[in-house]
């Protein structure tokens, strides 16, 4: 069907259809199971033993192509959350550039006055700089808040993620 985790199948379908789609598609799963549940209970009801079996190989089939479905949908999902994890780190990394950047201009900015009484000049510049650098550490702060919510809600999905297998794997086990 979609093939295993490792394979091209499942990147290639990973590619191509959005979420919309993939939801769309899951939809679509569930009305076929629903409309094979009620086949199959007009074949029990006609003792039709070999449209009974055939029905409930035909929703192993559906649930197991859901299953599939559903593990696309929250790869991606992780995927997401692994693509911002990157980019705040990389964002933070630069802000941390920029401070050492603006601490040696400031340096050699205070080095390179040459009235050294001249204490306002000074003040100006070191509140200057320290304004800039307070400003950087601020949102150095917000995008570590935003890193460690990212951190979470990649754990809750792990959990959530991991709860719907077992969940769907039971419900193939019972059918």
């Amino acid at each position: 069907m979609f093939g295993l985790f490792g394979s091209k199948g499942v990147t290639h379908l990973r590619s191509v259809y959005t979420d919309y789609e993939l939801i769309n598609q899951i939809y679509h799963k569930l009305k076929d199971l629903n409309e094979s549940e009620i086949r199959t209970r007009i074949c029990i009801r006609n003792n039709n033993l070999s449209g009974i079996l055939g029905e409930l190989h035909r929703q192993h089939n559906i649930l197991a192509s859901i299953d599939d479905m559903t593990k696309i949908k929250f790869l991606r999902m992780g995927d997401l959350n692994k693509l911002q994890t990157e980019n705040i780190k990389k964002r933070i990394s630069q802000l941390e550039g920029e401070i050492n950047t603006y601490t040696r201009e400031h340096k050699r900015h205070l080095s390179t006055i040459k009235d050294k009484e001249d204490k306002h000049h000074i003040e100006y510049i070191k509140k200057h700089y320290e304004e800039k650098i307070r400003k950087i550490h601020a949102e150095i702060h917000q995008y570590r808040k935003l890193l460690e919510e990212t951190n979470n809600l990649r754990q809750r999905m792990r959990k959530e993620c991991k709860k719907d297998l077992e969940d769907t794997q039971r419900l193939i086990y019972n059918v």
